[in-house]
């Protein structure tokens, strides 16, 4: 278990620890209320991934500039100890979205519980996780969309920093461009 310190800014916003995979900066706690708008194995594991299962990719909306707009709308839900979300995306197939399932602690730390990787397959993904051993009624699921480590098809379509990436959720970490978005789950 990690615990990350930092301040919220409507979404999250704080650099994301190297060891996730995911890119050279990590979440701050979020805010009491949801942001705007995820092969299994047993989920006595830590979690479980899947992909969505259509044939086609989603259509990829260009603007003027040369940029991407990109969407990600997340569900989650919380049924017998299992936190589900599942999302839809404009995403190309072969992105991976990092996400986080975590809680924050009385003196406002973010203490991520669970974590992982899902790629994404015709403009949706899934993944699900046992949360019976993590305390409190309020859990938050984060998912981050970076170009740092994707597939090369990925980086080419969005840039090597993100740089051709746009979307309602972008925020700029350090040198990167990146998609955040925090749901709010309740058992």
């Amino acid at each position: 278990m990690r615990v990350l310190r930092g301040a919220m800014v409507c979404l999250a916003l704080a650099p994301l620890l190297p060891t996730t995979g995911c890119a050279p900066t990590a979440p701050s706690r979020p805010e009491g209320s949801s942001a705007a708008p995820g092969a299994s194995t047993s989920l006595d594991a830590a979690a479980t991934a899947t992909v969505g299962s259509s044939a086609s990719s989603p259509t990829v909306s260009v603007t003027s500039t040369g940029t991407v707009r990109v969407r990600i709308a997340p569900k989650v839900t919380v049924r017998n100890g299992v936190l589900s979300l599942t999302g839809t995306t404009s995403l190309i197939d072969g992105a991976v979205v990092h996400w986080e399932v975590g809680r924050t602690k009385p003196n406002d730390q973010w203490v991520v519980d669970r974590s992982g990787d899902v790629v994404v397959r015709g403009g949706r993904f899934s993944f699900r996780t046992n949360v019976r051993s993590i305390p409190g009624k309020t859990l938050y699921a984060f998912l981050v969309f970076t170009t740092y480590g994707q597939p090369e098809a990925v980086r080419a379509r969005y840039g090597e920093t993100g740089e051709y990436m746009r979307g309602d959720h972008d925020v700029m970490r350090g040198d990167y461009r990146r998609l955040e978005y925090w749901v709010k789950a309740r058992r």
